[in-house]
This record gives structure tokens, C-alpha cells and sequence, in this order.
């Protein structure tokens, strides 16, 4: 359900302009501002989100501006279009997530740099209703990135062989410099259809376009891995090829009674793509990938305290922007079916058509006495099977040849969730929570015998105050224990055990009439700094103690 088909109920007409300004004092700000008008049968948005980080150790600083215009105008009584153009401008040194950012083995990369382009991307949308209950969506645009990035000593496979027999595999270390290009061209149609307690969603999606690559890859002159591969090092290298996704999908939600909706749906996806057109030495043979989907969940509210969700769900992620822009369901009973990749960048780096199992169950409970208890549960599995790069090296003949070997990965997380919270008074509200996180990921290279294990528990314990005054003021304080057992078959990966508590405070006052807000606090109170493994999907908080402060307007 859209907030925007009530939108005419509740906005006026006229200009609205929203801003958020956030410093730190450990570098980092942070502006939004929003510029919207309505009038009539148009409506427009502009909107701005530039971020400035120093970073909190060497080259981890980043600066990122984004820029949204929204335009929709209400063409017929029954006719609606809708325009989106996107730019972006993405600049940063190394902001992966490590367990020990400045550990000699696996820490930060002092030389990485990478730039990223949308210049821009342009979606259309139009939406017909027929009769009520009956309408058609319609989605059409041109998705386009350039990526761009710098690595000195980056670690490449190479198997080496005598006699065609492997004897050994090394991972010599070359600079490399990449630029990868996608433009694809999107289209989709989607059918709403309502008959009584039923509601069909039918649609398709057609993405077609090119995915290209340069990249250098570049050694001391004269060095040994360049006579043995005089093709590959020190040459420029790349290819154009070509990209297409087709998709098909059905969902019918029924209501057989006003307490219980059953959804059921099925979708079809193939895929086509470069083989390899990220890991050098790169591949343009093309491979494919076709799936056929299930997709099942519920939502039951037996009483008005209680409600139940459930899904269960196939899905089949894209090779880049193409996932990010669609009609077809996103969600189903509050549970996420579509992702770009479930297995941490900082890990694993970026993947090509990941496949998705969702299974999750939810508990909301309202209780008496103004008291909230969530139990939630998610299961999530992904698998992903692509080509990576390979140097061949024949001790024999002392020659070697550039190609490929399959790389697979497999990932595993539980989590389950436990929420109580409870309004004391008009003024004072208190929450607790608890999260386990159990991630599990195995990395093979089948063919070479070569295989990394990973595997992450992590609990959280959270305890939060709130206050608020009629007259504006407000305070919280939030408290967070991460207790962490990791270990890792690498053999030069830091195992252990981290035990570390987050504590940020916060205290502003909110304008009369909410146009506005000002608040301050600390961060970190406690001043520590932690080892989490990346592989736990966490937002990288304060690593010292930092004062913040934030300015939100509304006119």
C-alpha cells in the first residue's frame, strides 16, 4: 500500500523545503535537504545528499553527493506519469570493514581508491486505473555506472603446473587499475487486479544493454611475472559485452477472512551475462542463469494485540543496478525477498546473479499497560557461483596463459530478535532487546582444491531510555553489549573472541509547531574501540568517543 495515494488528503499546496545538517567531531557531516512543491495536478521533489567523511584511520576518507529530481503529474482523471533522474558522484579511499582495521594481514588498503559515476539514471513511470480496483503500472529508463578504481599489491590466483599435472598455487601480487561501464535499458508492466478477497499482481521485466571493462594490470619492469605473461601485464585489456534479463511473475493475495491475508506467488528469471567481467584476467564468455521461483507468506491478526507473519521466498538477485529499480514485490507479510547481495562487499566484494532463500516468522504482541513485545526470526541462505580470474603458469615450458576457474560461494545466516518496550507516562518510554546473529560463509575454488570457512556468532544486548517534554525538550540514551565468538580457516586471519559495549547519549528540543529541530550528544561515551568481524552485517559505529550535533528544519 502507498503512502502517496492518500498524499492529496494531507499535504497542502505550496513549496516545502526540509533539511538535515549533521557534524562530528571525528570529520564526518552530513547534508539532506528536500525541495518539493505541490500544485494542482503536479508535484515535484528536489532532492540533495552530500557526505563528507574524514575517516578514522589512513585513506579512509570519502565524499559522496547524490541528486534526485522527482517530477509526477496527474495527466487524466485516471492517468498519472511519474519522471526520476538520479546523479551521483562517489569518491573514497578504502572503506571495506575489517575485524582489525590497521592489523598487517588483513587491515585497511593504503593505496585503494575507487570513483563512481551515475550521470544519469532516468526512470519514467506511468500508472492507469481502469476501474477501481483495477489498474496498470508501467516503468521504463536507462540504468547507468561507471566504477573506477586504483590497488597496488592486490592478490591474484595462479596455479602452476608440471607437465599438465597442478603442483602448487601462489598469489603473486600486481597493481591494478579497473573501470567498469553498465548501461542498461529497463522496461517493466505490472497488472493489479482485485476481485473480492482476491488480489492478482501480474507483470514482466525486460532489461537489456552492455556491461563493459577496462582495466591495466601492471608490475616492476622487467619483473618475472611479466615475461611469463607479456599479454596480460602491462597491457591494456578490456571488453564490451553484451547483457539481458527477462522475468515473468504472478502473486494472489487472498483474504478468506479479515484477520488472514495468504499470499502465493511464482516468478521466472533468465539471465544472461559476462562470465567474468570484474576478477582480472577478465572473461567475455557469456553464461546464463534461468530460475523458477515460489514464494509464499501470510499475514494473521487473530485479536487486535496480536499479529503473526511468515514467508518463505526463492529469489534470484541481478549483476548490478538491474535489481535495484522494479515493480514487482519487494517485500511480502514485512519481509524482504529482494536484495543486491546478502554476503558483506567488505567479504566477499561484488557478485554477479547471488540466489536467495528467505524463510522468517514474526511475533508482535501489544500487551497491556502500553507495553510492545516483538519475537522475529530470519533464515536466510545464498549461494553464488561465478568465474574468477587465473594465471596458469606451466613450469615445464615456462610460459603461462590467463583464463579462469569457478568460484563458489555459500552463505548462512540465522537471526532472531526479541523486543520489549513500554511507555511509562506521557514522558518516559523504556526498551530492551536481545539479537543473536549466526553467519556462516564457505569460499571454494572447486578446481583448485582451495577452500575458506568462516563462521561469526555475535549477540547483542540493548537497553534504550527515552524522554520527551510538552515543551519541546527531549532526551536518549542508548546502550549496546556485542559479545562475539569468530573464527576463520585462513591462516592469516585474526581468530578470537571480542567483548565490547557502545554507549550514545543525546539531548535537543524540537520548534513549536515542528519546524524544527536541534540536538547534541556523544557518541561512543565509553571511548572503545572494537574487533567485529565484517562478516556479521553491522553499520560501522564511532571507534572513539565523538560529540555530534544535528539541525533539522521544516518550512
Amino acid at each position: 500500500v502507498s503512502l502517496q495515494v492518500f498524499g492529496r488528503l494531507l499535504t497542502a499546496e505550496g513549496f516545502t523545503t526540509v533539511s538535515m545538517s549533521e557534524y562530528r567531531s571525528d570529520g564526518q557531516f552530513r547534508q539532506l535537504v528536500t525541495q518539493s512543491g505541490f500544485f494542482g495536478n503536479s508535484a515535484y521533489s528536489l532532492d540533495l545528499d552530500y557526505q563528507h567523511n574524514d575517516g578514522t584511520r589512513p585513506n579512509n576518507d570519502l565524499d559522496r553527493i547524490e541528486w534526485y529530481t522527482h517530477v509526477k503529474q496527474q495527466v487524466t482523471e485516471h492517468d498519472t506519469a511519474l519522471l526520476l533522474v538520479k546523479f551521483e558522484d562517489y569518491h573514497s579511499g578504502d572503506n571495506f570493514q575489517y575485524l582489525d582495521p590497521l592489523a598487517r594481514t588483513n587491515g585497511y588498503l593504503p593505496s585503494f581508491r575507487y570513483d563512481e559515476y551515475q550521470q544519469p539514471i532516468v526512470l519514467t513511470g506511468w500508472r492507469h486505473e481502469w476501474s477501481p480496483g483495477f489498474q496498470t503500472l508501467a516503468l521504463a529508463g536507462r540504468l547507468e555506472n561507471d566504477q573506477q578504481f586504483h590497488q597496488d599489491g592486490l592478490q591474484f590466483l595462479e596455479r602452476v603446473t608440471n607437465k599438465g599435472v597442478p603442483i602448487g598455487l601462489n598469489q603473486p601480487k600486481v597493481n591494478l587499475s579497473y573501470r567498469g561501464q553498465q548501461q542498461i535499458y529497463t522496461g517493466e508492466l505490472n497488472q493489479i487486479a482485485e476481485f473480492g478477497s482476491h488480489t492478482l499482481v501480474l507483470g514482466g521485466r525486460f532489461q537489456g544493454g552492455s556491461l563493459g571493462a577496462d582495466y591495466r594490470l601492471t608490475d616492476k619492469p622487467n619483473s618475472a611475472l611479466a615475461s611469463i605473461f607479456p599479454n596480460e601485464i602491462n597491457q591494456n585489456r578490456g571488453f564490451d559485452d553484451g547483457f539481458q534479463s527477462s522475468s515473468l511473475y504472478a502473486y494472489e493475495s487472498w483474504t478468506p477472512l479479515s484477520s488472514l491475508v495468504l499470499t502465493a506467488g511464482i516468478a521466472y528469471v533468465d539471465l544472461r551475462y559476462p562470465a567474468n567481467f570484474r576478477h582480472p584476467p577478465l572473461q567475455s564468455d557469456e553464461t546464463s542463469v534461468a530460475r523458477t521461483l515460489p514464494k509464499a507468506a501470510l499475514v494473521w491478526t487473530p485479536h487486535a494485540s496480536v499479529t503473526l507473519r511468515g514467508i518463505y521466498a526463492k529469489s534470484l538477485g541481478g549483476v548490478g543496478l538491474d535489481e535495484s529499480y522494479r515493480l514487482e514485490p519487494s517485500e511480502l507479510a514485512g519481509f524482504s525477498q529482494a536484495f543486491r547481495s546478502l554476503i558483506p562487499e567488505s567479504v566477499a566484494g561484488s557478485v554477479s546473479a547471488p540466489g536467495f532463500d528467505v524463510g522468517g516468522a514474526a511475533l508482535d504482541l501489544k500487551l497491556p499497560a502500553r507495553t510492545y513485545l516483538g519475537l522475529r526470526g530470519d533464515f536466510l541462505r545464498s549461494a553464488v557461483d561465478q568465474q574468477t580470474g587465473l594465471f596458469n603458469f606451466d613450469q615445464t615450458k615456462q610460459k603461462g596463459v590467463t583464463g579462469g576457474t569457478p568460484e563458489h560461494f555459500g552463505f548462512t545466516e540465522n537471526v532472531a530478535t526479541l523486543t520489549l518496550d513500554k511507555l511509562l507516562g506521557d514522558e518516559w518510554s523504556l526498551g530492551g532487546s536481545y539479537r543473536f546473529q549466526g553467519t556462516q560463509l564457505d569460499n571454494s575454488y572447486p578446481v583448485l582444491g582451495r577452500l575458506i570457512q568462516s563462521d561469526v556468532d555475535l549477540h547483542e544486548f540493548g537497553i534504550r531510555v527515552g524522554w520527551t517534554h510538552v515543551s519541546g525538550w527531549f532526551a536518549r540514551g542508548d546502550t549496546t553489549w556485542y559479545l562475539q565468538d569468530h573464527k576463520n580457516s585462513n591462516a592469516s586471519f585474526t581468530d578470537g573472541n571480542e567483548d565490547t559495549c557502545q554507549v550514545d547519549v543525546q539531548v535537543g528540543w524540537r520548534f513549536p509547531g515542528r519546524h524544527g529541530e536541534l540536538s547534541g550528544g556523544i557518541l561512543n561515551l565509553l571511548d572503545r574501540d572494537y574487533r567485529l568481524d565484517p562478516l556479521s552485517a553491522l553499520p560501522e559505529f564511532a571507534r572513539e568517543r565523538v560529540f555530534f550535533a544535528r539541525l533539522k528544519l521544516s518550512l
